[in-house]
């Protein structure tokens, strides 16, 4: 019987130590990381010249001397991202944002962004040629892309319009009215736009970028309302002056601030 309890004893304390041992050459159990998260709302301020623009009224005096009513700006943004500290870029959400600068609220929040130093903002105006021509029915209520959310789309056309700028304006020495429209559309107008500014992103401190948008630079060459009140992307003469609206908007858009 001693004999018999000895090996069982034996038996338990081989067992232990091959546990033991055993234990020792486990990896240690996988930890799952939290990262902090931050957000940020992208938000524009309608300007002309130096001064606030008074969307839905005259008093807007541009360099071809006309007085300009502006009752929809409506942008299209996709691949919206940050910019990182090593110039790779951060895509915020799924890219896309829509923001109607006419609106009493032009913003646009984004959430879940990795907390961190950015050095700045990056988006396209405009879609891909795949998401252009792409059924927009697929999309969400409340997504950038659903057409009656932003009301940017030729579904008599296809596609979506880029860019819109509409209202009313007086030509030099003239106290009547007429309506405006230009809308960029069509893939060759699909533009990239970058601005530069050091920011700092955390999980406590929600954020607001701001980006004035100076609606006189639109006129820095000869687009003027009074030489062609409508254009929307048809004719070649048409994307010609489409494509000068488009280059002047590198200098329409400026990132002032994130805080």
């Amino acid at each position: 019987m001693k004999r018999v309890k000895m090996k069982k004893v034996t038996f338990l304390l081989l067992g232990l130590l091959v546990a033991v041992i055993g234990c020792k050459k486990c990896p240690p159990p996988i930890k799952n990381e939290v990262k902090d998260l931050a957000s940020l709302t992208i938000t524009y301020k309608p300007m002309f010249d130096a001064n606030p623009l008074t969307t839905r009224a005259f008093g807007n005096i541009n360099m071809h001397n006309e007085d300009i009513l502006v009752s929809n700006w409506g942008i299209i943004m996709s691949a919206v991202s940050l910019i990182k500290e090593d110039n790779t870029k951060l895509k915020l959400g799924d890219g896309y944002m829509y923001v109607n600068l006419a609106s009493s609220d032009p913003s646009f929040t984004f959430t879940n962004i990795p907390e961190g130093n950015y050095k700045g903002i990056a988006y396209n105006i405009g879609v891909d040629s795949l998401a252009n021509h792409a059924d927009p029915v697929v999309w969400g209520p409340t997504h950038p892309l659903n057409i009656n959310f932003n009301s940017q789309h030729w579904g008599w056309a296809g596609g979506y319009i880029f860019h819109t700028i509409e209202g009313k304006y007086k030509p030099s020495g003239s106290t009547s009215e007429s309506g405006f429209s230009y809308h960029t559309a069509k893939d060759p107008l699909l533009s990239s736009h970058e601005y530069i500014l050091d920011f700092t992103l955390s999980n406590n401190a929600p954020k607001i970028a701001t980006i004035e948008a100076d609606a006189n630079k639109f006129f820095s060459n000869e687009l003027s309302f009074t030489n062609q009140s409508t254009n929307h992307s048809g004719s070649s003469e048409d994307m010609r002056l489409m494509s000068l609206w488009v280059n002047n908007m590198k200098q329409v858009f400026t990132l002032k601030s994130v805080n």
